[in-house]
């Protein structure tokens, strides 16, 4: 046993010492940059990681609600759209026939495949369409809308009380404020 750790030291010494190594090692630049002094480890510190999240953070408080406002207002716009073309198709229907339709599948427009007759209203995916006495469409999206009046030509954005990002999206298309209960009433252009 004392012959065979002989050996083993003897070929250690042999491969440390041999030139061809001591030079490899010095010359080899990537060996230099890993060696750290003692004491020291690579990785982020922890106030280095509370700063980001900290940072991350306040990004995404301020970018959120940008961002709610932003998808409210393409299904408002989405709403206005389908609000006008059933306006529009109204009026042609009250030329040829003298009254205004009191069903949308009596209009000729087509209305999406993915429509579904709930009540008054027609579930189009996120929408809701619904045509009035008063003589007027109804479109909505979650919590948010469009009544638009054939007659009056008058076009509003309807929008809850407690609901902060529905009065940022009406009040982004102008207007004049009506309150009405728990409903807000924005004119728009």
């Amino acid at each position: 046993m004392n012959n065979l750790s002989k050996v083993v030291l003897k070929l250690l010494k042999h491969k440390t010492s041999s030139p061809y190594l001591r030079n490899k090692i010095k010359e080899d630049p990537a060996q230099k940059k890993l060696s750290m002094p003692l004491g020291f480890s690579k990785g982020f510190t922890l106030i280095e990681l509370l700063v980001v999240v900290l940072i991350i953070g306040i990004l995404s408080a301020v970018a959120l609600p940008q961002y709610r406002v932003a998808v409210k207002k393409a299904e408002l716009t989405e709403a206005m759209i389908w609000a006008k073309t059933i306006k529009e198709a109204q009026q042609r229907h009250y030329l040829a026939n003298g009254e205004y339709a009191q069903d949308l599948q009596d209009l000729d427009i087509g209305l999406p495949a993915n429509c579904t007759l709930a009540g008054l209203n027609y579930v189009c995916g996120k929408l809701k369409l619904r045509t009035t006495q008063t003589p007027s469409v109804y479109v909505y999206t979650r919590n948010i809308g469009v009544e638009n009046y054939y007659k009056e030509n008058l076009r509003l954005c309807l929008c809850g009380q407690d609901d902060p990002i529905g009065q940022k999206v009406c009040k982004s298309f102008g207007g004049e404020i009506y309150h009405s209960g728990e409903t807000m009433y924005y004119t728009m252009p």
